[in-house]
């Protein structure tokens, strides 16, 4: 089992240096930072200088999208970070939820992001891509390796992923959200001469202490779950876990502006059990139970949301206790 961190990309970039160096002393394997620049900084930047302060962790977006950035651009932005950080950057992509709708635009459609990440993986990986009848390359280029986890809930969202990515992104800690992706996006990835496992990867919010305490300061993230469940209502017609619909019941609607803070005012109706459900929290042996089952189903990273004020504590907790456990 691998682990990864995302924090959110908010000023001082300081701060997030310092957490990346904090995961790298604990044992992590990911540090990743978000990306909606209209509620958060941009991350890019940042990256250049976690790539100095560090020696062996990956580091990327969870998640970047095609709406916001050329994939040309976010190409090039890893092949040159990658220079900088000797080949550690990793991406992780989705087709844009806050960060596209906060300007009024629309996500990313399935087929381009299938494009993006076709484009992305032919220009870091070979320094060249066919777009449209052209052929682009990065001249500087000299090639580098890239994994690309893809973030989606719906069918045809994750068999894209499954087919493109090495690996797609559950963004819940709920056993029947992974088996529902899993059917959706396949076993394996790449065409039939170069097919390989498809890697999976379970990210939620993370914190370690006082179960009630910690499921007060992590509810924010149900409603983020529910609108993703909402908007997969609408387009499948397939059957869902009642884990899933249930969220629907007491929802009122979504504001993106207020996405991934802690004092989310459209979490008034979450109880504890559904943030229990859908999040690592409480002790550390709570945690190390609910990984273990999801070693078991195959899960090959754990992502932790730090998204709370007892940051400090949690990765702490997990670089004594929990990463510990499964190394």
């Amino acid at each position: 089992m691998k682990f990864a961190a995302t924090f959110l990309s908010d000023p001082p970039p300081d701060l997030l240096i310092s957490r990346a160096q904090q995961l790298e002393a604990a044992g992590f394997d990911y540090a990743y930072l978000n990306e909606a620049q209209t509620l958060f900084m941009d991350p890019w930047p940042v990256f250049a200088r976690i790539a100095e302060a560090t020696e062996s962790i990956s580091i990327g977006p969870c998640v970047t999208n095609p709406t916001l950035r050329d994939p040309v651009v976010t190409a090039a932005l890893l092949a040159t970070l990658n220079e900088m950080s000797s080949g550690r950057m990793v991406c992780g992509i989705g087709r844009g939820d806050a960060a596209p709708r906060t300007l009024g635009r629309r996500p990313a459609t399935v087929a381009e992001l299938g494009e993006a990440i076709r484009v992305i993986r032919g220009l870091v990986t070979d320094g060249s891509a066919l777009i449209g009848s052209q052929q682009v390359t990065l001249r500087w280029n000299r090639g580098w390796p890239i994994e690309i986890w893809g973030a989606g809930y719906g069918p045809r969202a994750l068999g894209t992923i499954g087919a493109h990515c090495d690996g797609f992104i559950v963004q819940a800690a709920h056993e029947d959200f992974l088996e529902l992706a899993k059917g959706f996006a396949g076993d394996t990835t790449g065409d039939t001469e170069s097919a390989r496992p498809l890697l999976a990867m379970v990210a939620a919010p993370a914190l370690v202490g006082d179960m009630d305490r910690g499921c007060d300061k992590l509810r924010w993230f149900v409603p983020s779950v529910a609108n993703h469940v909402a908007e997969l209502t609408g387009n499948y017609e397939g059957p869902l876990p009642t884990s899933m619909t249930d969220l629907l019941t007491g929802r009122s609607g979504y504001d993106y502006q207020t996405k991934g803070r802690m004092h989310n005012p459209g979490a008034d109706y979450v109880t504890p059990e559904m943030t229990r459900a859908f999040t690592f929290v409480g002790p550390p042996e709570a945690h190390i139970a609910k990984i273990a089952r999801f070693a078991d189903l195959g899960v090959d990273v754990i992502n932790l949301y730090l998204i709370h004020d007892e940051i400090d504590a949690t990765i702490e907790a997990y670089g004594r206790h929990i990463i510990p456990a499964f190394r």
